[in-house]
């Protein structure tokens, strides 16, 4: 029974196993964090734009020109100069 559960284990690659479970579990991890800091950052905003007697519009571009620093294919939408 001994030399079975040697051959077992010696057979196994045991530190490849863990490399790719906890690889995942970091992933998952790191993804839930930055989704957490951009809902953070999003209510600060809001926050320093009421505080600040911000306009709506004005917010909606300043988010489109942060999207736009880090994602060079976003478009600015159009605006209705009205609803201002």
């Amino acid at each position: 029974m001994l030399q079975i559960a040697d051959y077992i284990i010696e057979e196994i690659d045991l530190p490849q196993i863990i490399r790719e479970s906890t690889g995942g579990i970091a992933m998952d991890a790191f993804t839930t964090t930055r989704f957490s800091a951009v809902k953070s950052d999003e209510v600060l905003s809001r926050i320093v734009g009421t505080l600040t007697f911000r306009r709506k519009g004005q917010q909606a571009e300043l988010r489109v020109e942060s999207d736009a620093q880090t994602d060079s294919t976003a478009q600015v939408p159009p605006t209705d100069e009205a609803s201002r």
